[in-house]
């Protein structure tokens, strides 16, 4: 499972971890790298590859062996994409081709969501396919953060990737989808601001 991280307004406590549960059972995901920001500590469950722009901070993951770095942060999301019928990431990016969210000519935006509190997403996941969640959040927004992954919208939910303070600003990729179905994302933040959680997948 692959976590790439943002930019962040604000050094936060940081906890990304990958966990292959019954939804993508049986799936494996390569080492990478872990980057973090300043003052931040990382903890990672399994391999993952984690990426961040924030103040200048390198550390070692060594429970997996992962090297960790950082850059400059980048200016604060626009609070149109925070909005019911506000502005789409697909949007912000025509306008900002160089924010780094997503990258159009590598993947393709399946699915939007906006709100506060949780947010489910419910995709016809092809087998194979490698599904990316990536969460936004107002640059002034705080709080624990989750990803749960479960198949259909009733099934058992299983943990894929979180963050301890870090509400938005980075993503969690799943590894190659095992069996082709309804598979269902829920992203849960705790705070009263809104959020965007964006669903892709590569392009064909």
């Amino acid at each position: 499972m692959d976590i790439e991280k943002k930019p962040a307004a604000l050094p936060a406590a940081v906890v990304v971890a990958a966990l292959l549960g019954t939804a993508i059972s049986g799936c494996s995901a390569s080492p990478g790298s872990v980057s973090s920001t300043a003052k931040a500590s990382t903890a990672v469950a399994s391999s993952v590859t984690a990426t961040s722009a924030a103040p200048s901070a390198t550390r070692s993951a060594s429970a997996t062996g992962s090297s960790a770095s950082s850059s400059a942060g980048e200016e604060a999301l626009p609070a149109a994409l925070f909005e019911e019928d506000g502005m789409t990431l697909v949007e912000y990016t025509r306008r900002h081709p160089d924010a780094g969210h997503l990258d159009p000519e590598k993947e393709s935006v399946l699915e939007e969501a906006v709100g506060t509190g949780t947010q489910q997403i419910t995709v016809d996941a092809q087998q194979g396919a490698v599904l990316r969640v990536i969460v936004l959040c107002p640059s002034d927004a705080t709080g624990e953060t989750e990803i749960l992954t479960s198949r259909g919208g009733g099934g058992t939910k299983t943990w894929m990737a979180g963050s301890e303070a870090l509400c938005g600003g980075w993503s969690a990729a799943t590894p190659p989808v095992d069996e082709a179905g309804p598979l269902t994302f829920t992203v849960t933040v705790d705070n009263d601001k809104p959020f965007r959680m964006v669903l892709t997948a590569p392009s064909a």
